[in-house]
């Protein structure tokens, strides 16, 4: 569940254009990281 937060948080916090575009990617590999971790559960 923490990991879908952080994601979630990632996304809302990206700041503009390249670097919000490498975060905003960040925090989408997490959110589905933490997806499917709580799927194996």
């Amino acid at each position: 569940m923490f990991l879908v937060v952080l994601g979630g948080v990632l996304m809302i916090l990206a700041p503009e254009v390249w670097a919000g575009l490498a975060v905003l990617a960040l925090g989408v590999v997490v959110e589905l990281a933490g997806i499917a971790l709580e799927r194996k559960r």
